[in-house]
């Protein structure tokens, strides 16, 4: 009986859903999770016609670069002991290749989630994005960046 009445929830559920979506699509609003050709930050080693897992690898180690060069770990955050903590923060790549709506997802404190915000906003303003791409149309498209803050040494 338990399960029966979970299994109706269930399918009360997923119509509702799917209004919501659909609402959000037909005003424009749809933004994907995933698509066939993720985003791409733009950097100038990386090749532009090469194939597009060639373009990705490259893009993420530039990303991941420009992070980590540019990372400032909060004084708040100085007196921590003990492992790496690990803020995470949404940002939309808009079908024009700008960056939007950057907010923390996950904040471990003392000014982590804060510094890993300015990192993005700051990532927005000095690089350039290659929007993602469904079926050959660009799409907006949710991104979610773990940034890892280890005490320096």
């Amino acid at each position: 009986m338990k399960i029966l009445t979970l299994l109706s929830l269930l399918f009360l559920a997923i119509p509702c859903m799917a209004q919501d979506n659909q609402a959000a699509e037909d005003a424009g609003e749809s933004i994907a999770r995933i698509a066939e050709h993720m985003p791409l930050m733009l950097a100038s080693d990386c090749p532009t016609d090469a194939p597009y897992p060639s373009r990705k690898s490259c893009s993420d180690r530039a990303m991941l670069e420009y992070i980590y060069g540019n990372l400032e770990f909060p004084a708040a955050a100085s007196s921590l002991t003990g492992p790496a903590k690990m803020a995470v923060v949404n940002f939309v790549v808009e079908a024009d290749g700008s960056i939007s709506n950057v907010e923390v997802y996950r904040d471990p404190g003392n000014g982590m989630g804060a510094e890993a915000v300015r990192l993005v906003e700051q990532m927005a303003q000095e690089t350039k994005w290659k929007p993602a791409m469904q079926e050959g149309e660009p799409i907006r498209l949710l991104m979610q960046m773990p940034i890892k803050f280890s005490k320096p040494e």
